[in-house]
């Protein structure tokens, strides 16, 4: 029973993270779910038992206090209305193709755990069957939409060659790190962070970044020679920020993110690897983009509680 309640949560997390709100009229393809009214964002109508799940997951998942759940609820419903509004911009509606995937995600995931169970988890994060499925289905219209923008035929994102190029150099960073996790069966994350601790003080002392980065690196998916790439919004902003302060050659402190501990060493911008890498840097530029045009949409908007 326990796992099936975890398969619930993480897909209500999912939803979740995927921010995104429903409007009582049609917009975009989509007939959101009925119900009283409890707030205007941009036009957008958002219903009580919206607000209610937003809220109630922010304070109860997360952990939040009221203050901080009803604005990371509002910021979620104002770019979650972003999507939307650019959508019918667009012309972008969900797919047929689409609103089937949703459909046969939800159906089999229902026969995987029982519809009893199914519904009880659903109850335990204070969402309806309706809302949930509309919810899955504007996180499809999301990537329908974001796919859309990547076209350079469809003219929403200039991403040729040279401006990518230009991007890469004013807008990447080039790291390598010596990141620590906290999720390890055989420590505590304060055992964890004191293993991150004494790396710091032996880098202190003059030992060499590579030869520790060898030893003790957890992050499997970093390039040995060239490190990580990536560009604003990707990562967490502790992280990020971090990163934008160092000048190529420094070295940061131990950062803590929800992941773990990261001691981190910024690189210069290597062409080789751009140039062999050159279309996941691409992709990371026209994500990074479309996020801004949300956020810029988002940021328009008024917000009228009822």
């Amino acid at each position: 029973m326990i796992w099936v309640k975890r398969i619930i949560a993480l897909l209500c997390a999912a939803i979740l993270a995927m921010s995104l709100c429903s409007c009582s009229s049609s917009r975009a393809g989509l007939d959101a779910p009925g119900g009283k009214t409890a707030l205007t964002v941009g036009g957008c109508a958002v219903t009580q038992d919206e607000y209610d799940y937003y809220l109630y997951n922010y304070a109860n998942t997360e952990g939040l206090d009221e203050k901080a759940a009803k604005e990371a609820a509002l910021d979620d419903i104002r770019r979650n209305c972003a999507v939307l509004s650019l959508a019918e911009e667009y012309e972008v509606t969900l797919s047929d193709s689409g609103r089937e995937d949703v459909e046969s995600y939800t159906a089999a995931m229902m026969d995987g755990v029982g519809t009893d169970v199914f519904a009880q988890g659903l109850d335990d994060y204070r969402i309806s069957r309706e809302l949930f499925l509309y919810l899955m289905e504007l996180g499809q219209l999301e990537t329908e939409l974001r796919d859309y923008a990547f076209e350079e035929k469809n003219d929403v994102i200039r991403s040729d060659d040279a401006t990518v190029e230009k991007d890469i150099g004013e807008n990447f960073y080039a790291v390598k790190q010596i990141m620590i996790a906290k999720d390890q069966s055989a420590r505590t994350p304060d055992e964890a962070r004191a293993l991150a601790d004494e790396i710091a003080k032996r880098l202190d002392a003059g030992e060499d970044f590579d030869a520790l980065c060898a030893e003790y690196n957890e992050d499997e998916n970093q390039d040995p020679e060239y490190g990580r790439y990536f560009t604003c919004g990707m990562y967490p902003g502790e992280f990020e920020d971090a990163v934008a302060s160092l000048k190529p050659g420094e070295r940061s402190g131990v950062i803590e993110t929800g992941v773990g501990y990261h001691i981190v060493k910024r690189l210069d911008i290597d062409s080789d690897y751009v140039d062999a890498n050159f279309e996941d840097l691409r992709y990371y530029y026209l994500n990074r983009v479309f996020n801004e045009m949300l956020e810029a949409r988002a940021d328009g908007f008024e917000v009228e509680f009822k």
